[in-house]
């Protein structure tokens, strides 16, 4: 790479390091390409060349910070549990800007690319792992993978607007994540894998502010949504 080269990769690393933390602080409609700019130290020109309009920065925020959760969770992604954990632990990297964006993926048509990309990298790591459990013989062979794929996914997505809206707290998310998948595992599995999603549920579920799977506005922004996706 050419001096040149590595410079605009540091100043475009720069700007989206930028825009993250302005997302955190206000949200995505109350970012500015000229603050950004400041921010950032370069040009509102510069942010163009770079990466483009406001809402091709905010794509090119989360496809990079998933494309890095993707290849660090990639080794283990046989495990259901292993992606489910990898997603709290991005989340919970930084809460602030996390809550904002989930939330605007929620919401927003200008967040549809960045949605269909943060959906096709889970449905990847959840389908690999299901399949690597059916050629296990722990998955029940009438189970539909794509249906159970689906359900997990969006177990995911309640559970994490649930937390973005405050309705479950940061100590929580963990525990509720993994109650919510083991309890569809454990209607899927047999021998020693329902074993193990059994133990999941007996060590996660207890007493808990506000139940995500319970709450029936968290479910209908979920609808909303899946039909968008």
């Amino acid at each position: 790479m050419t001096l040149l080269a590595e410079q605009m990769a540091e100043r475009r690393e720069r700007i989206l390091e930028s825009a993250r933390a302005l997302i955190a602080a206000r949200g995505f409609e109350g970012l500015t390409m000229r603050e950004l700019a400041q921010e950032a130290g370069v040009t509102v020109p510069t942010i163009y060349n770079l990466v483009g309009s406001k809402d091709e920065v905010l794509f090119s925020t989360v496809q990079e910070q998933t494309d890095r959760w993707f290849h660090g969770i990639e080794p283990a992604a046989g495990d259901v549990l292993a992606v489910v954990d990898a997603n709290v632990e991005e989340l919970l990297s930084n809460p602030p800007y996390y809550r904002s964006l989930v939330r605007l993926l929620m919401t927003s048509d200008a967040a549809g690319a960045s949605r269909e990309n943060v959906g096709r990298t889970l449905d990847a790591l959840i389908r690999r792992a299901l399949g690597e459990l059916a050629e296990s013989g722990e998955l029940e062979s009438w189970i539909d993978l794509r249906a159970l794929q689906r359900q997990i996914q969006t177990r995911l997505w309640i559970t994490s607007i649930g937390w973005a809206n405050g309705e479950i707290a940061d100590d929580q998310l963990a525990a509720q994540s993994r109650y919510g998948t083991a309890m569809l595992l454990l209607a899927a599995c047999r021998d020693g894998a329902r074993d193990e999603y059994a133990h999941v549920v007996r060590e996660t579920q207890g007493p808990r502010s506000r139940d995500a799977a319970g709450d029936s506005s968290t479910d209908s922004n979920v609808t909303s949504l899946e039909s968008r996706t």
